[in-house]
């Protein structure tokens, strides 16, 4: 039996590399997303508390409500793929079909047997 067949009978050669690869790029992802976020946080705080300070009530409150308003939009941002991976493996577990962009084989392995 040559290294080929083994590729072909065994998978989890193939899809471990593959899948340790994509965590490591969602952890860093995941990280970098939250340096970001806190980023926003302290900028847009301590820009909105200095205006409120110097008596620029209404620039301060903007400020504050812009900060609010980037760290939804990012929770949005990063939220998505997940979301979207949701609707893929529900909709292959209503109709049994993968959507497309998506492979079967993945979708598959989303379900645990008991």
């Amino acid at each position: 039996m040559g290294s080929w067949d083994v590729l072909k009978n065994d998978r989890s050669l193939v899809l471990f590399p593959i899948l340790s690869t994509m965590f490591a790029v969602l952890a860093m992802v995941a990280t970098w997303a939250f340096v970001i976020t806190l980023v926003i946080v302290f900028v847009g705080s301590a820009g909105g508390a200095a205006s409120i300070a110097i008596r620029l009530l209404p620039l301060g409150v903007a400020v504050l409500a812009a900060t609010v308003a980037a760290v939804i939009v990012v929770s949005f941002i990063l939220s998505a793929p997940s979301q979207i991976f949701r609707v893929a493996v529900y909709q292959y577990a209503v109709t049994g079909e993968a959507p497309g962009g998506f492979d079967r084989q993945m979708l598959q392995s989303a379900f645990a047997q008991r």
